[in-house]
């Protein structure tokens, strides 16, 4: 391979870096603004929240088109192979992370939500864990930091436990007064889309732990992770 195309290929992986960094970014940012109309009741966010949804949606089919275009030109192997591939699949989850934002947004443009309700929930401390989550992952990323990745996948049990919590108050809220089973139900659906988002930041913290260290641990409990004997499941790159 000729310098040339070296560079050329140099440049494909900064370039794929710094779009997956920037599609982070947007759903961090989309993110941040939902759970701030949520919370708020603010429906000039929410707007922004889908605004910020076409941009995530171009800047995806350009990362899937980078990665494939990747591969078959320059057939990459070890490390840049494997930056290539989790790259793809990270850029699935953010993807599908930001439809989830954009669906919790659309339920608070729909509900109206008594000033009293949201303070009997979890739902704000939820918020605050995903948040944190999205942001481990994303400095994980930027500074190909193990750790972080790994204490992302820490959270996760913590965000699950919430989700159960929300579900039994919101029903009961439900059983106890009328008034409080339409608002309840979007809540619920806020709930769900808050614990589907956890476990996408799951599954890219997965893929950063094999990026960063040649690992598969899909499939594996938290406490297994933290505890394994490091050859047991690294990667050959031979």
């Amino acid at each position: 391979m000729n310098d040339h195309v070296l560079k050329r290929f140099d440049d494909e992986l900064k370039k794929l870096r710094y779009r997956l960094v920037k599609m982070g970014t947007l759903v961090q940012q989309q993110i941040e603004l939902a759970i701030s109309s949520l919370l708020n009741n603010n429906t000039e966010i929410a707007q922004l929240v889908l605004d910020l949804e076409k941009n995530i949606n171009k800047l995806d089919v350009k990362i899937n088109t980078q990665c494939i275009k990747i591969i078959a030109l320059h057939q990459p192997v070890a490390n840049d192979l494997r930056l290539v591939l989790t790259g793809y699949q990270i850029n699935i989850y953010l993807e599908i992370i930001g439809d989830m934002t954009t669906n919790i947004t659309r339920d608070v443009l729909k509900m109206f939500c008594p000033p009293d309700l949201m303070e009997l929930t979890k739902i704000k401390v939820m918020a605050e864990q995903i948040v944190v989550m999205i942001t481990k992952l994303m400095d994980s990323f930027v500074d190909i930091n193990l750790n972080l990745a790994l204490d992302t996948l820490k959270l996760v049990g913590h965000v699950e436990e919430l989700y159960i919590e929300n579900f039994n108050i919101l029903t009961d809220l439900m059983k106890k007064d009328p008034k409080y089973i339409d608002p309840c139900c979007y809540i619920q659906d806020i709930n769900k889309n808050f614990q589907a988002i956890s476990q996408q930041t799951k599954s890219i913290a997965e893929e950063l732990v094999y990026l960063f260290d040649s690992k598969v641990i899909k499939h594996m409990k938290i406490e297994d992770i933290l505890k394994i004997d490091p050859e047991m499941v690294e990667i050959d790159d031979k």
